[in-house]
């Protein structure tokens, strides 16, 4: 919760680019989900979790959230592995992903 973005953040992201968006459904409920942006740098900062540079060579992963319910149950490992592929043949300007996580 102390992270957690207002709706409007992701709508405004969603808008932008809505293929760094990517969630995983079973019978019509949202299991898990991925949200990422592109950057123009190749490390972390806050500015680059805050801002969408349409044609940055970074994409940034800053959210991979799973049903607090379903968790530790692999759901997050196959959003990441699918994400991977998806944003490979979609972004073929970006260089690299960056996975932004707490220890």
């Amino acid at each position: 919760a102390d992270e957690a973005e207002p709706l409007e953040t992701w709508m405004k992201r969603y808008s932008e680019e809505r293929s760094l968006i990517l969630g995983k459904f079973k019978n019509k409920t949202l299991l898990g989900f991925i949200g990422a942006s592109l950057s123009d740098v190749d490390h972390y900062s806050k500015e680059a979790m805050r801002t969408h540079i349409p044609h940055g060579e970074t994409i940034c992963v800053h959210s991979v959230c799973v049903d607090l319910n379903l968790q530790r149950q692999g759901i997050a490992t196959k959003l990441l592995h699918e994400f991977v592929l998806h944003v490979k043949g979609g972004f073929p300007g970006a260089k690299r992903i960056c996975l932004i996580c707490h220890e």
